[in-house]
């Protein structure tokens, strides 16, 4: 039997300590020890509830806004207060630019670190741009997303906007296509590099997926507030009948729903794919429209023949008491239908 123990334990907030029992080369017992007393309940015990928000906010600064909101929550159901929509919205959009600026510095400024070799990307001199480049364009988006997170939460990383009611700050249509564009922008990164980032880490280390995997199966929701939204009623589950499963269900889609809306922009890109359809018709109808020229050009020059054709034809009737010294040169006139005489 041996021990491995982990003292301290880096890249997290605070100071933790693992204790591992070891058997045939395989970890049989775990113990996890927080070793350092931070005491922000303590801190709360005979304050008023407004010291709530920016005292618990400071538990960390990777996730102020998930402790601020919480702490909000938390006043707001012992005093029986209601958040308005705006306010509920506001919110959501603060704490969802969290979440990004949170994943982007997770993967490349902790989690990167084990899968790459920073000194030799560091010494790196070739043209690759994703070598060269991401690095750097992951702290501007990570700034970015800060700075979406600042506009309606008033400051970053300990938003000052954020209180136990709603909100304090505003909104107008400025202030949310300023955020749509940034957050167009962060998009693109998640997408083109993010992403294709972390799967390629996954695909280097497979078993990463299967180390200290836990309760599999687990639900966790409720984290987006939607007010008197019908779709979770309370966001409580009353028993396990059939009917309880299918508002989780539903709420488990709504929150995607939500996420997606702010991580993915989904409305700028319904947008530009409408443009894109709307530039095809346009193309498709100047074809039409080139089409229809050139059907008209050889029409116009098909009338032109048969114009000529025409006055070929009218030249040779005359009327019958046409003089004869104004007949052409071989003709005679004749009396016929409507003094018409063929030649």
């Amino acid at each position: 039997m041996g021990k491995v123990i982990i003292d301290p334990l880096p890249r997290i907030e605070g100071h933790l300590r693992i204790d591992t029992r070891v058997e045939d080369g395989r970890v049989v017992e775990a113990w996890s020890k927080g070793e350092m007393f931070r005491g922000f309940e303590a801190l709360l015990v005979g304050r008023g509830p407004l010291d709530a928000p920016p005292i618990t906010q400071r538990i960390c600064g990777v996730c102020p806004v998930s402790h601020t909101v919480a702490s909000c929550k938390a006043v707001e159901a012992a005093l029986g207060l209601k958040v308005p929509a705006n306010g509920d919205y506001l919110r959501n959009l603060v704490l969802g630019a969290n979440y990004l600026q949170s994943h982007i510095l997770h993967f490349y400024q902790l989690s990167a670190l084990d899968f790459v070799n920073i000194e030799a990307l560091r010494a790196y001199e070739g043209r690759d741009p994703v070598l060269r480049e991401v690095k750097a364009e992951a702290l501007e988006i990570r700034q970015e997303a800060h700075r979406m997170a600042a506009m309606f939460g008033g400051k970053r990383p300990h938003p000052a906007a954020l209180i136990h009611g709603g909100v304090t700050c505003g909104v107008d249509a400025e202030a949310v296509d300023d955020f749509r564009m940034r957050l167009a922008r962060v998009k693109r990164f998640v997408a083109n590099v993010y992403l294709p980032g972390v799967l390629a880490a996954a695909r280097l280390f497979p078993d990463y997926a299967r180390t200290g995997r836990g309760v599999p199966n687990f639900l966790a929701f409720g984290v987006f507030d939607e007010g008197d939204s019908p779709w979770l009623p309370g966001a409580r589950i009353a028993d396990r009948t059939a009917e309880s499963l299918r508002q989780i269900v539903q709420g488990v889609d709504k929150v995607t729903d939500l996420v997606a809306e702010i991580a993915a922009a989904n409305e700028q890109a319904q947008g530009i794919a409408q443009v894109n359809v709307g530039l095809n018709q346009v193309d498709q109808v100047n074809q039409k429209n080139t089409a229809t020229a050139e059907e008209s050009a050889a029409a116009a020059e098909e009338l032109s023949s048969q114009a000529q054709q025409l006055r070929q034809m009218l030249a040779r009737f005359v009327p019958a008491d046409t003089p004869a010294m104004l007949l052409p040169p071989g003709t005679k006139p004749a009396v016929g239908w409507r003094r018409l005489a063929w030649q």
